[in-house]
């Protein structure tokens, strides 16, 4: 990928806003309950466990290729 971001880079920031809003979707309910805070903790956790997971691929795509724009 010459002088363009990799794919992947984009993807992992996406999923890292969607850790954002997920977090903010599970604290927000756990104002009245904390049991409600469950699901959007989990599925951030989902999301975070994803964004790194394109930042993994997106780093090694980076050392393979020294022309790519970290």
């Amino acid at each position: 990928m010459t002088g363009a971001q990799h794919p992947a880079r984009a993807k992992a920031r996406g999923c890292t806003a969607g850790v954002i809003l997920a977090a903010a979707s599970g604290i927000y309910p756990a104002t009245y309950h904390p049991y409600f805070a469950i699901p959007g903790l989990v599925s951030a956790a989902i999301f975070a466990m994803v964004a790194a997971s394109y930042r993994r691929e997106a780093h090694e795509a980076a050392t393979q290729d020294p022309r790519s724009t970290p």
